[in-house]
């Protein structure tokens, strides 16, 4: 035994010595730590996990190790060839049992590598083998301060008098992002935080009785609003660099919400000439509003 295979724990020899030359892909230079390869319990039989493609094999303990290595991968194989894909290589990450000997692990190894080397697929990355380590990238900023977010809403609505029903016919949504990194981001966080800002001026509300209790505890009586009720949600973005961001960036992400409260309540008002001052604009309480407007007049 070598110097360097005396300093090696007894897994990592076992490793080293049969696993390392299967390594053949040319990203893989090295075995991890944690991988090894695992004996059939006595008694008992085995399930075998494989990273990526298969959910799981059985072994029995009657398998010959040759045969369990071959079922280690060929498992993969045929699931791979059932989704019409041809593989480049395999993972292996499996467990190594303290008691296990290397009569059972020669043969084992001998298997799996003979049908990698048949079907041309060699051992590589995953946790079996490292292939240079974790791609990172760090950075930093020196912020003085938060900046100021502005965000509005243009909103076309149509009262029905009869119902008290608000159906939106148009939404459109602006906000000055600073420096909009990523727009269709920015323009999902618009759409999203309207959406939540027309659910609140129109549908969402808690009901109580006169005890105190909710009355709508649960997603089934709570209304939030669904597609039927909002049409597609048109996004202007504005660019106005924050000062006291290092790339002028501003938040988009809660803003959004707020606008569409007043800018529907607004419209509501344009529409039937009856201001809103609570929420939400419900059909109830519009029907409330005309009423009370017929009275006093």
């Amino acid at each position: 035994m070598s110097e360097e295979e005396a300093a090696q724990s007894g897994e990592d020899r076992l490793i080293a010595r049969y696993f390392k030359p299967l390594a053949k892909h040319p990203g893989a230079f090295a075995l991890a730590d944690d991988a090894a390869a695992i004996a059939p319990p006595p008694g008992c039989d085995l399930v075998l996990k494989t990273d990526g493609i298969v959910g799981g094999v059985h072994f029995f303990p009657d398998d010959p190790p040759d045969a369990v290595g071959k079922k280690a991968l060929r498992v993969n194989l045929s699931d791979l060839a059932a989704k019409g894909a041809e593989p480049l290589g395999f993972l292996l990450t499996l467990a190594l049992p303290a008691d296990i000997g290397e009569a059972w692990l020669a043969p084992f190894a001998r298997g799996l590598g003979a049908d990698a080397d048949l079907f041309g697929c060699p051992l590589f990355g995953g946790d079996t083998v490292r292939t240079g380590g974790p791609v990172t990238c760090s950075a930093s900023a020196t912020s003085t301060g938060v900046g100021p977010i502005f965000a509005g809403n243009i909103v076309d609505v149509e009262v029905d008098p009869e119902t008290g029903k608000v159906a939106i016919l148009r939404c459109t949504a602006f906000i000055d992002a600073g420096q909009a990194v990523h727009p269709s981001f920015v323009e999902g966080q618009m759409q999203g935080g309207t959406v939540q800002g027309i659910g609140w001026a129109l549908h969402e509300e808690y009901a109580y009785t006169a005890d105190g209790v909710m009355t709508n505890p649960t997603l089934l009586d709570y209304r939030m609003p669904t597609t039927v009720d909002v049409p597609m949600i048109d996004t202007v973005i504005v660019e106005v660099p924050n000062p006291r961001h290092p790339f002028g960036l501003r938040g988009v992400g809660e803003v959004p919400i707020i606008p569409p409260l007043a800018a529907i309540a607004n419209a509501i008002y344009n529409a039937i000439g009856v201001r809103m001052t609570r929420l939400p604009m419900s059909p109830g309480a519009i029907l409330e509003a005309l009423q009370a407007k017929e009275t006093a007049t």
